[in-house]
């Protein structure tokens, strides 16, 4: 008796359903492109991702699974009403931001002085706006700097060698997570060629270090010469060479003297070469040096100023 008055109760449902729909009229949905979705629940379009909902019995829901950007735009849901009803939604469709990569700079190379021109182009709904950063490290930590004006190009004037290095493109739609790209810029430049002091004193037998640091890109040649020979010469033992990287664009060269001889002293040249230039300094090393003046009829001898 009890299952009997539930199947008479769904069947009342069922006709007072019926008698709503007659009374809506025809329902349709039609998409931007104006193709025809859906005539009442049955979907007529080939796309398992569109469906009619009806949570209520006036209810003719468009249900869209996995949106597409390309879903955008007016749909129209029809009633086939005495007037004709219409009702218009227009969907947007949000897209989170992504970096193009064929069309952002990649590696850039280029000669200090010149200008050089960084793109970095997303897309996304709305339009990402884009700012840029330089990376630096100091004390051991990455630390980033905000570097020119937002958009989608970054252009650097009369660029230096303290200009190289990498440089990083953020971009953000307030849609899902910001992205970013970065861009490595090396800077070309001849050589520097720097000495800690001009002379430098020792005695005969000790052992001396000859110093001096070279910044350049590329790092080319670099050489300690005494006149024109080059050092250390294969025929001596006493001269070696130390090469120290002191970083990315710079290192230190060494000429190692393991014991002094009259003739060592003198004056050294470290030179550097690369293939935009070359450039050079000189270091002297001496020892004891001895000026004998004049007769000092005062003390009755010869007077010697010793130089250390």
């Amino acid at each position: 008796m009890i299952e009997f008055k539930i199947q008479r109760e769904r069947e009342r449902e069922r006709e007072r359903e019926r008698e709503k729909i007659h009374e809506i009229g025809f329902v349709a949905w039609l998409n931007p492109r104006k193709t025809l979705i859906a005539t009442e629940d049955r979907r007529t379009m080939d796309d398992t991702r569109l469906s009619i909902e009806r949570p209520l019995i006036p209810d003719w829901n468009l249900h869209i699974r996995s949106v597409r950007y390309e879903d955008r735009g007016m749909y129209t849901c029809t009633l086939n009403t005495d007037p004709v009803s219409v009702k218009r939604i227009f969907l947007t469709v949000l897209v989170p931001p992504d970096i193009d990569e064929l069309h952002s700079s990649g590696r850039q190379t280029v000669r200090e002085g010149s200008t050089v021109e960084l793109q970095c182009n997303a897309t996304g709904k709305p339009q990402p706006k884009i700012k840029w950063f330089r990376k630096t490290i100091y004390s051991g930590r990455e630390r980033k700097e905000v570097i020119g004006d937002p958009g989608d190009t970054l252009k650097i004037h009369n660029i230096t060698r303290y200009c190289d290095g990498i440089y990083e493109c953020v971009a953000s739609n307030g849609v899902g997570r910001a992205v970013s790209k970065d861009i490595q810029v090396d800077v070309l430049y001849k050589p520097e060629v720097r000495v800690l002091t001009k002379k430098i004193k020792q005695k005969l037998g000790k052992e001396t270090i000859l110093s001096c640091t070279i910044a350049a890109s590329p790092q080319g040649m670099g050489i300690w010469r005494r006149g024109n020979t080059v050092l250390p010469v294969r025929s001596q033992s006493k001269h070696r060479l130390e090469l120290y990287n002191d970083g990315p664009n710079q290192v230190t060269l060494n000429l190692k003297i393991l014991y002094v001889q009259e003739e060592d002293y003198g004056e050294y040249t470290c030179e550097a070469s690369n293939k935009l230039g070359k450039d050079w300094e000189n270091m002297y090393l001496f020892g004891r040096q001895y000026l004998h003046l004049c007769y000092n009829p005062n003390f009755q001898q010869n007077v010697t100023y010793m130089y250390m």
